[in-house]
């Protein structure tokens, strides 16, 4: 074993050996298996099953076999195959992961989203569990229509994909296309689609050369506005140039989305005690301000990291402008007595736009500045 894959069996063990999870207020933490929502958990599964399949296979070198993650479809030809023998070896393979067996119905059966019939050949189509809700993104929503178009094509592809004749392509296309109708899609809407998707389909276009476009993001209004804005590109001729895409503002599912705990600081915080602002210590991606008290000179920063950490560097790092300010000018005073900091503008996630504002105030309040340098003029060209 080499040194590099010691180093990833030891980040792999961290990962999956320390998730813990905050239950009112109690910390969980997994004792066996794979933790739900790490995001290595099903490339581990997989590689996982893979190493289940390869022990079923060399018992069992003439069963046909085929897996999605946990889920599988397996031929058995030989009419004297004894499956009760089968279920028990793969149950026994490990203790922890137990297989149950759903035999076909009539040479009918469902696997995922596809229902197999077996009639001298295989047949598939799209299958709906009976308890599916059925519920789909609807019309009325309000986004762009295209979203709808291409929620409306996706599924009239999972149709085709999901079918390997004529006539079951046909019952499923129907199929999907009921599932619209009964989330109040309009016919005309759905025809259009169903005949732009069969045209791609069967009568491809060849790629456009010009595929350079300027994406330009507008916020979503109504269709109207949409219609309006293309209409303007093309009033102009810069169709060919310049694309427009709309986005909705925040869905309701995040409006109405539980706030996150927030993060207070202890009592006595030497941090918060320096800011008139209230539970500012664990903010991040904010342009900050500190100020000396005595002599009304002023440190201007960013920072995408916790506040107060930054804070904290700049009073005890030797090489900040703020600790050299206090060593050079105020050195018998307490340094945290002396300076108070302040957020200018929070919630900037993009570190562009944080770095423009840092340089604004910069240049604002040159004249009292400890920063030690003139604002970045590559970022000032609009001010």
């Amino acid at each position: 074993m080499t040194s590099l894959s010691k180093h990833k069996r030891t980040m792999l063990h961290l990962c999956f050996d320390n998730d813990v999870i905050i239950s009112d207020k109690q910390y969980y933490k997994q004792s066996f298996g794979l933790p739900m929502g790490n995001p290595l958990s099903p490339m581990a599964a997989i590689i996982y099953m893979n190493d289940i399949e390869q022990n079923i296979f060399c018992q069992f070198p003439d069963i046909k076999w085929k897996r999605y993650i946990d889920d599988i479809f397996y031929i058995v030809y030989d009419i004297d195959f004894d499956m009760e023998y089968f279920l028990n070896f793969v149950n026994n393979i490990n203790p922890y992961i137990q297989f149950t067996h759903e035999p076909s119905v009539n040479n009918s059966m469902s696997f995922l989203d596809m229902s197999v019939v077996y009639n001298d050949i295989f047949t598939t189509k799209l299958f709906f569990k009976d308890v599916h809700s059925g519920v789909i993104l609807p019309y009325t929503s309000h986004v762009p229509k295209i979203m709808k178009r291409g929620i409306v094509l996706g599924e009239l592809r999972r149709a085709i994909w999901r079918s390997n004749t004529d006539d079951t392509k046909v019952e499923s296309l129907k199929l999907t296309l009921q599932r619209f109708l009964n989330n109040n899609y309009p016919w005309a809407f759905l025809h259009k689609c169903l005949v732009k998707f069969l045209q791609k389909l069967y009568f491809p276009l060849q790629p456009k050369e010009n595929n350079n476009f300027m994406h330009i993001k507008l916020p979503y209004i109504n269709d109207s506005f949409v219609f309006k804005c293309n209409k303007l590109l093309i009033s102009l001729n810069l169709n060919h140039v310049i694309r427009f895409y709309f986005s909705t503002e925040k869905t309701l599912s995040l409006l109405f989305a539980p706030k996150k705990e927030k993060i207070l600081c202890q009592t006595n915080c030497n941090t918060c005690m320096m800011t008139q602002q209230k539970d500012i210590c664990y903010a991040k991606n904010v342009v900050y301000m500190i100020e000396c008290v005595l002599c009304k000179k002023i440190y201007i920063g960013e920072t995408k990291r916790i506040l107060k950490t930054r804070i904290n560097e700049h009073l005890k790092h030797s090489t900040s402008a703020v600790f050299k300010h206090w060593r050079d000018m105020h050195a018998d005073s307490n340094v945290h007595n002396i300076f108070s900091f302040s957020i200018v503008h929070n919630n900037i996630p993009h570190v562009h736009k944080r770095l423009v504002i840092e340089s604004f105030y910069i240049k604002k309040f040159r004249a009292s500045l400890m920063n030690g340098c003139e604002g970045t003029p590559t970022y000032l060209s609009g001010f």
